[in-house]
């Protein structure tokens, strides 16, 4: 029987993201007992930001924890913005796959983002 999986994010240690610098996570991911979703929270510092990137098969949730920030979206590696989306604490943004996106931190501390990647 499998039991359900208790993870109190203030228990894991903050460790740099893999693969993008200056971006602090926090993750919990599942792979073997579960569908192939991983969970994290990510720390942008004030005036950070994540860089260009995507996902060209998952969809990405997030859910704003603290602090404010822009999604921005583009339809290529070109980059050329075609939309802007705010990020506020309590507010969620659904990225959908194909979708370049980059976020800017726009508040005044740390830009805390709960986000889970599903196929």
């Amino acid at each position: 029987m499998k039991n359900p999986i208790n993870v109190d994010f203030e228990d894991l240690e903050w460790q740099p993201h893999p693969t993008i610098p200056g971006i602090e996570i926090k993750l919990f991911q599942n792979t073997s007992d579960f569908s192939p979703v991983d969970v994290m929270i990510a720390r942008v510092a004030q005036h950070g930001e994540i860089p260009w990137h995507v996902h060209e098969t998952n969809t990405e949730i997030t859910y704003v924890l603290q602090g404010s920030g822009i999604l921005y979206g583009a339809e290529d590696e070109k980059h050329e913005v075609v939309s802007a989306t705010p990020m506020d604490a309590g507010g969620t943004v659904v990225v959908p796959p194909g979708l370049w996106h980059s976020v800017e931190n726009t508040g005044d501390g740390d830009l805390l983002i709960f986000a889970s990647h599903t196929p």
